[in-house]
């Protein structure tokens, strides 16, 4: 059978519970199959399979676009080949209805307005009253030169708008049930990633996934629901995302993820400036960074190592200040860190923080984690970044089928 053949099997119109979630990052890009039984509390995760994005050192856009595009092929091939073996030894008639997508830095952004009214005479909130509120401010917000200047400057596509948070007379509330208020806060989220980035998306999958539905978010919401599950005492913190090629850091206050930032400097980074400062390879490099970590490593190596650590730290020092221009420093740290250089990066990370602040608390987004919030099929590799999505999706699931 050809693998056209094979994928539109896979990825049939009928619906069942079934999904392709693609994870697409800076360093790589991640593939998964899930079961999405809304009845279930969790998802079942079936299948999931990670390619590196080979990252050059030219920094041309259309240059990684097309390394991108190698990227996201050979993940495709497997979800033919293993992907579909999978699936059909877990469920011989399952068939495949959506394809979820998530952005991470530097592919995406978030960005949430707070829309309020406030009157002195009670009114009353209805599902009608809020669309209407919400439609009027987007009108001005698209009718602004500044607004208009952002979308064409960076070539950013809005993917998503949703509300993430509801006040009335300052409480929190689930739904709008007609209820009578003097005072309304919405915060209200856009999500945006690149033009080029989807083209490149559709570019490989527009002839495998045609008759699916597809829905596509941004890491750093679905990073920042899973640490509201796992840690909902923490109302203010700083959500640390560090991908293969950058570090991305979303802010979180009174609860609402406000904004996100990021650099270009991330874990691969790393590994390859030290690799190519030792002239080496850098599954060496990845090696030196373990040998570091348990301080049995030679002098030379050891020296290069610290320098990138120092210049990493900069990188980060510079991020961080750069958002305490506008936000103050929280006392928790969410991170979420590739398995292979979590301790070396957490220690940065944490060196970093200790000279924005006196007192901090670091809580990791890791396996041991997010395993609280997915299953897994026995036969399944675990992959904490698709946990993390696919828990996200879920339970957006699991939401709109109880509105």
């Amino acid at each position: 059978m050809s693998i056209h053949l094979m994928l539109d099997e896979l990825l049939h119109h009928h619906k069942s519970p079934y999904a392709v979630l693609l994870d697409i990052g800076s360093g790589s890009v991640g593939v998964a199959i899930i079961e999405e039984d809304p009845l279930e509390e969790k998802p079942l995760i079936i299948y999931t399979h990670r390619e590196r994005i080979r990252v050059t050192q030219k920094r041309d856009p259309d240059e990684f676009i097309r390394i991108l595009k190698e990227a996201l092929l050979a993940v495709t091939l497997e979800l033919a080949s293993s992907g579909m073996r999978a699936l059909k030894e877990h469920d011989p008639h399952a068939r495949v209805y959506r394809r979820l997508v998530l952005y991470a830095s530097p592919w995406s952004e978030a960005i949430t307005r707070i829309i309020a009214l406030e009157h002195e005479e009670p009114f009353m909130v209805t599902e009608q009253f809020v669309e209407k509120l919400i439609q009027d401010a987007l009108e001005k917000a698209e009718s602004s030169t500044h607004e208009k200047q952002i979308f064409e400057e960076t070539g950013k596509t809005v993917i998503k708008r949703s509300i993430i948070a509801s006040y009335i007379n300052g409480y929190l509330i689930d739904h709008f049930t007609g209820q009578t208020a003097t005072e309304l806060k919405i915060a209200y989220m856009t999500e945006l990633v690149p033009e080029i980035a989807r083209t490149a998306l559709n570019s490989i999958e527009k002839n495998i996934a045609s008759h699916t539905h597809e829905e596509e978010r941004t890491f750093i919401v679905a990073a920042y629901h899973a640490a509201h599950a796992l840690f909902p005492h923490l109302q203010n913190t700083f959500i640390i995302d560090v991908t293969g090629e950058a570090t991305e850091c979303g802010v979180v206050e009174h609860g609402v993820l406000s904004e996100n930032f990021s650099t270009t400097f991330g874990s691969q980074s790393v590994v390859r400036l030290i690799a190519q400062k030792l002239g080496t390879l850098e599954d060496e490099a990845r090696s030196h960074i373990r040998d570091y970590e348990a301080q049995m490593i030679h002098t030379d190596a050891k020296d290069t190592i610290t320098l990138v650590r120092e210049t990493y730290k900069e990188e980060l020092r510079r991020l961080l200040t750069n958002i305490q221009s506008a936000y103050l420093v929280p006392e928790h740290f969410v991170l979420v860190l590739n398995p292979e250089t979590a301790a070396f990066f957490s220690t940065m990370i944490e060196e970093v923080v200790a000279t924005l602040r006196g007192e901090y608390g670091i809580h990791l987004l890791d396996e041991q984690a997010v395993k609280s919030l997915v299953m897994y099929t026995d036969a399944c590799r675990h992959d904490h970044y698709i946990a993390i999505g696919a828990a996200f999706f879920h339970n957006e699931t699991r939401a709109a089928q109880n509105k």
